[in-house]
Parts: C-alpha cells; structure tokens; sequence
C-alpha cells in the first residue's frame, strides 16, 4: 500500500489552536513555575530533616535550572530573534 503524502491536514484544525500569543502564555504560567519551584526546592533542601549547610545546594540548583530556565525560554519565544541574538551578549 502506497503512502500518501499529499495531506491537507489545515482544514481540519482549529484556526485559534495554530495561533498562540507567547506573552499570554508566560503570564499565565509565571506564578505556577514560581510556585512550584519554590516548594520543590525547600521540600528537596529539607529532606535531611533540618537545615543544614548542604540545604543551599539544592535549593540554588532548583531554583537555577527549574524556574530561571523556565523564564528564560518562555522570554525568548515572547522576543524571538531579537531576545536571542541580545543573549549573546
């Protein structure tokens, strides 16, 4: 059986499903990533059971590569090209 590859798969789409707005989208996911990469992070510095010198590890390193790297790509797809090559520098 032949593959077909000439499908017309656009009318079959929802025209606002193809159309996104990115600064909506980080507004509404801001507070959540916040949110839960805050409580992830304590929970995860706290497992010892105390406080302890190591606690700050964790939580910097959550916090570092959960939320601002969340925020990060979620602020390079609201700029695009520009927000890129200004990272570069």
């Amino acid at each position: 059986m032949p593959i077909q590859t000439d499908l017309d798969m656009s009318s079959s789409l929802n025209p606002s499903l193809l159309k996104y707005d990115p600064k909506a989208l980080f507004d509404k996911m801001k507070w959540p990533v916040v949110t839960y990469g805050v409580v992830a992070a304590v929970y995860v510095a706290l497992i010892p059971g105390k406080w302890i010198w190591f606690s700050w590890h964790p939580l910097m390193m959550m916090i570092s590569f959960f939320i601002l790297s969340s925020f990060a790509a979620m602020y390079k797809k609201i700029g695009g090209y520009e927000n890129t090559k200004l990272h570069g520098y």
